[in-house]
């Protein structure tokens, strides 16, 4: 009996940690993701004014209710919404480039206004 509950728990310790892992490797990559979506949803002309690579874009959590314009493809009221800020060589005269994603759908629900 006791090598039985011995097994069971091995085997629901290893479950554990390796559901563990799995889930501490989304959640790293998930910044990742998010910049690869935004920068896939670039035109080609707007890839080709971004300084340095995709990676080096920033990424910031968003409060939706404090936004000053509506996020045009936001098709529920998400709070998982995330910006992704991509520096150009058109900052001084429009700006950075801004894309905003929801982390729930992973899918572009915005851009930001380029003066």
């Amino acid at each position: 009996m006791k090598k039985i509950i011995l097994s069971i728990t091995i085997v629901m310790v290893l479950c554990l940690v390796g559901c563990s892992k799995d889930y501490a490797n989304t959640v790293k990559d998930e910044p990742t993701q998010m910049k690869k979506i935004a920068w896939e949803g670039l035109s080609k002309k707007e890839q080709k004014v971004v300084v340095g690579s995709w990676e080096s874009a920033t990424i910031e959590k968003i409060e939706v209710s404090k936004l000053k314009f509506p996020l045009i493809f936001l098709e529920k009221n998400s709070e998982n919404i995330y910006r992704v800020t991509f520096k150009t060589t058109q900052d001084e005269l429009l700006g950075p480039i801004g894309v905003y994603i929801d982390a729930d759908i992973k899918k572009i629900v915005g851009y930001d206004i380029r003066e």
